[in-house]
């Protein structure tokens, strides 16, 4: 069945919001279906909606990436809240998501895409999100972040690899059990989006050199990269003052909707 240009833009909407903020997109993506009763969009939809979000968290950090570059070949460095070695640090934060995707893509993409697991993973993520922030001691800055830091980064990023499960969440919650501040943590979450978005795309271009570039992409991937600005834009802005309680509370009402309608 294909997509009509409404759930086009909802779900353009819902992967351009979710992506950056702690609540999963890949449970929310998941569960839509379940929801408004329409067929999974497929993988290269789900490809094109991935590009919107990487070209937005590109664009915003651009000055950040522009930074590495200059840093890995030589050219003139300005000062910048990024810590040495940048690159090699999003590299290995990035290694324990890929081993875990490649082993076990097969067994994330159908066991456990199912409603109940989805539910029960976005509340406990919420909940493990809210309380390393709540029980917090310091606020290191993100210069201060070690190869071993991103060790913990990047097993906790893994983890994420799960639908339900917040990628974002989990990071920014690595970076707190660590001791770096909510922006700190935050901000390099973002910055380690992108080589796993980016390599999740590439994964899938097959999918959608097969089925061919069409209006529907172009619309999701579109609205999914206007949403997903606006959301980091904005997240970054106000990161010091929203109670992140208001997460868990968001994942126990959807997760009530869930169960209500699905079951």
């Amino acid at each position: 069945m294909e997509l009509t240009i409404l759930q086009v833009v909802l779900l353009g909407l819902i992967q351009g919001f979710t992506e950056f903020l702690p609540i999963s997109s890949s449970g929310h993506l998941a569960l839509m279906p379940f929801l408004f009763d329409f067929d999974d969009p497929g993988l290269a939809f789900s490809a094109a909606l991935h590009l919107g979000t990487l070209l937005a968290v590109v664009i915003y950090f651009r000055k950040d990436l522009l930074y590495i570059f200059q840093s890995v070949f030589g050219g003139v460095v300005e000062d910048s809240q990024l810590p040495q070695q940048s690159l090699l640090l999003l590299v290995i934060a990035t290694i324990p998501a890929v081993i875990v995707g490649f082993f076990f893509e097969d067994i994330i993409e159908t066991m456990l895409r199912v409603p109940m697991i989805i539910v029960i993973l976005l509340v406990a993520g919420s909940l493990f999100f809210y309380l390393t922030d709540r029980f917090a001691k310091k606020d290191r800055p993100m210069k201060e972040i070690s190869q071993k830091d991103t060790i913990i980064f990047g097993l906790l990023q893994a983890i994420a690899v799960i639908p339900g499960v917040s990628r974002s969440g989990m990071t920014i919650a690595a970076g707190r059990m660590l001791g770096f501040s909510r922006d700190a943590s935050t901000r390099f979450s973002f910055l380690m989006a992108i080589p796993v978005i980016l390599g999740a795309s590439i994964l899938k271009v097959p999918d959608v050199v097969e089925y061919g570039l069409t209006m529907t992409f172009i619309i999701g991937a579109v609205v999914s990269f206007i949403t997903a600005y606006l959301t980091i834009k904005y997240f970054l802005q106000f990161i010091q003052n929203i109670p992140f309680s208001i997460f868990v509370w968001y994942s126990v009402f959807l997760a009530g909707v869930i169960i209500y309608f699905v079951y």
